[in-house]
């Protein structure tokens, strides 16, 4: 006949149960405020971004390549971050035209500049998680093509140090 193991009776948990259990509760305590802290980031974080996109035209429609946008935080929104943003944006349009840009909420002086337009500046208000579009229809600088006509100066072009010696001829 085969025994069956006669079962002794235990007083309370063993010590490795006992610190399995400490071990849950830890992390049970833990792991609501981290969740709490990623979901409150993830709702903020996307709330505090608005998208400014557009694209530059001239007077007439024609998209303009190249434009360049430089945008300056004026001032905050009533209801957006307070603190400045510590430095200014420059965005450059793509051969469509087309530009976007992320920006924290506020006010922004945006100015675009294209070669032989007139600047264009305006200040923007965005908002909150609100996406806002701006096209500025850029007008020909009567001055700049009475001087140049249709043959405009190269555009001056600062090298990347790295390049520098590629431009530089070697000595003999």
């Amino acid at each position: 006949m085969s025994e069956i193991p006669i079962l002794q009776e235990v007083n309370g948990p063993s010590p490795a149960y006992n610190r399995r259990m400490k071990n849950m509760r830890h992390i049970r305590v833990l792991s609501v405020p981290l969740f709490v802290i990623v979901v409150t980031t993830l709702v903020f974080s996307s709330e505090d971004v608005s998208t400014l996109s557009g694209t530059v035209t001239d007077q007439l429609g024609a998209v303009i390549p190249g434009a360049k946008l430089f945008i300056h935080w004026n001032t905050p929104r009533s209801m957006g971050p307070k603190e400045p943003v510590k430095y200014d944006d420059l965005v450059v349009t793509d051969t469509a035209g087309k530009f976007s840009i992320p920006l924290r909420p506020g006010f922004y002086d945006v100015c675009v500049h294209a070669r032989a337009f007139s600047p264009a500046c305006k200040t923007l208000a965005l908002s909150r998680g609100m996406d806002s579009t701006y096209n500025p229809a850029l007008e020909i600088n009567r001055v700049i093509v009475e001087e140049f006509g249709d043959e405009f100066p190269p555009m001056p072009v600062k090298p990347i140090p790295s390049e520098i010696p590629k431009l530089l001829p070697l000595p003999k």
